[in-house]
């Protein structure tokens, strides 16, 4: 990337909605409240938000492997209610 990249191949917002699927008002609200959350950003000159396509493919890349919630690991044995005190470090 040490080449200067021509402004027509870099990724728009639309862009991004289209890649990840999300909405342009989720997108924005990331940008504001969770910026980690989505693929470093290239500031331009102006409000214009640009994302270069090999950091977004690679930032796809490396969360592809990792959960996208901790609602998706697997509970085993999960009993209902809060946990007791002896439970929640693995117990007595």
């Amino acid at each position: 990337m040490n080449q200067l990249t021509p402004i027509a191949t870099l990724l728009t917002i639309t862009d991004l909605v289209r890649i990840l699927g999300k909405t342009k008002k989720t997108i924005y609200h990331l940008l504001s409240r969770h910026p980690e959350a989505l693929p470093p950003r290239m500031k331009m000159p102006g409000r214009a938000l640009r994302w270069h396509p090999e950091v977004v493919e690679a930032w796809i890349r490396t969360r592809a492997g990792l959960p996208l919630s901790n609602s998706t690991l697997p509970i085993t044995n999960r009993g209902r209610g809060r946990p007791r005190k002896g439970m929640e470090s693995g117990g007595r």
